[in-house]
């Protein structure tokens, strides 16, 4: 490398190899740091600035570069509740190929919110072994993220951000009627706008949001919204799902105002829906729709290795590469619950597990538990593939282990045994007995008394 940074100082450079160099870098940051090492460098960005910054963000974004770019134009322009042919279209990046830094700025802003969401896309529905890296091919790859620029911007032009307080206060339109006719019908113009299969892609698409925004509201404790067809209107897509997933800034129903149910209900599917049924196209099978973006699964169906439950597909199983995703099964504040006996109730240490299966992942969390593994489950073993009901049966019997197990690891000293144990009554409602004796024990003696 630093060879090379010698030679940019040279006279000699070599303008088709240093333009070649720019337009392979991954992104604009990358781009900055390596014009700035030379002004001869600089000199062929200078030369070449439009192409060169529209291979980075071919490079940045993936072959969905049009959409994406129509989804920051359009937005940046404020079009919105306009029919689709006063959009900018999807051919825009060649009738103006260079980029302004504002929407380069964009562009960056939401392809790493893309990024994230089809690493999760992969992970949950190609090849669940690999969490933090996608595997999609070029072309699943260019399905997925076309259809979630084109769902980003139909939110954009259509949903919430669309209507100013006015537009629900015309004295000729009371109820709103008029309004709701005008919205509906710009909604089925824009999907009439795809051919039949790349609706189904932006339906697959939807239907991986709609799983991702309950996983998110269970997991995070997020306000249930009641319809994840209400988030796609007053969203926009697609950082407020990847934030959603992540746990990351508050509830997205926080902030939004009071629009009529009949604008958001069924936002997205029922649109497309009139579409299709117009168009009389076949009903796809849950399988089907899954196939229009990924052209292959990885691991096929398998069955618990327990209980022998399935055969069903590798990501509805649980092993160390899905254990993250429970979270959104088994949510923090429910685990408390798989305690044994009286324990769920005791206020002394119930907060304590809570917070800590709050803080930490379960892929780390579950891994101790396996750690503490008593000896009825000795045949068990990390990389078994576990149904919902073997895996929430294990956790049952190791949690009041583990807890135990991990203070006494971390040198903390744990006071005697109550004779009752998980089955003590008392630590419900006495703190001052749930501290000075463990109940995280099997108990000793028969049932406690009220």
């Amino acid at each position: 490398m630093r060879n090379f940074f010698q030679a940019m100082q040279s006279p000699f450079v070599n303008a088709d190899l240093v333009d070649r160099i720019l337009t392979s870098l991954p992104d604009f940051s990358s781009l900055v740091s390596t014009i700035l090492t030379s002004k001869a460098v600089y000199a062929v960005y200078k030369a070449h600035p439009t192409s060169i910054q529209r291979a980075v963000a071919y490079n940045l974004v993936g072959s969905a570069l049009p959409e994406a770019l129509r989804l920051v134009r359009c937005r940046r322009r404020g079009m919105t509740l306009k029919p689709p042919n006063e959009l900018l279209g999807e051919d825009d990046i060649v009738k103006n190929p260079q980029l302004t830094r504002d929407e380069i700025k964009d562009l960056v802003g939401i392809s790493g919110s893309a990024k994230r969401l089809e690493e999760l896309f992969s992970w949950r529905e190609k090849d669940c072994r690999f969490q933090s890296s996608s595997q999609l091919t070029v072309g699943e790859s260019h399905r997925f993220n076309r259809a979630l620029f084109r769902l980003s911007l139909y939110s954009s032009a259509y949903g919430e951000g669309a209507y100013v307080e006015d537009d629900f206060l015309d004295e000729d339109d009371p109820d709103g009627d008029l309004l709701l006719e005008n919205a509906l019908s710009l909604r089925k113009r824009f999907f009439e706008t795809f051919p039949t299969i790349e609706l189904e892609e932006i339906k697959s698409f939807t239907s991986f949001l709609t799983d991702i925004i309950h996983w998110a509201m269970n997991a995070h404790s997020y306000f249930d919204m009641g319809s994840t067809d209400k988030l796609l209107f007053y969203g926009s897509l697609p950082h407020i799902v990847s934030d959603m997933y992540l746990g990351v800034g508050e509830s997205p129903d926080d902030e939004t105002r009071a629009i009529p149910e009949g604008f958001w209900d069924g936002f997205v599917p029922r649109s497309i829906s009139v579409v299709l049924k117009q168009r009389k196209a076949p009903v796809l099978t849950d399988e089907q729709a899954k196939r229009v973006i990924i052209d292959e699964v990885v691991g096929g169906n398998v069955n618990c290795t327990q209980c022998h439950a399935g055969p069903m597909p590798r990501k509805d199983l649980w092993c160390p590469s899905t254990w993250d995703f429970l979270r959104g099964t088994i949510p923090p504040h429910a685990i408390r619950q798989r305690l044994p006996g009286y324990l769920p109730g005791n206020d002394t240490h119930g907060p304590a597990i809570t917070d800590i299966w709050e803080i930490n992942t379960y892929s780390e969390l579950i891994d101790q538990l396996f750690e503490h593994k008593t000896n009825a489950f000795d045949s068990w073993k990390r990389e078994d593939f576990l149904c919902t009901g073997c895996l929430g049966k294990f956790l049952e019997e190791h949690i009041w282990v583990w807890y135990v197990g991990e203070k006494r690891k971390r040198g903390e000293v744990i006071p005697e045994d109550c004779w009752y144990g998980y089955n003590c009554r008392t630590q419900r409602h006495k703190p001052a007995h749930a501290s000075r004796l463990n109940h995280f024990c099997e108990p000793s003696r028969g049932d406690a008394p009220a």
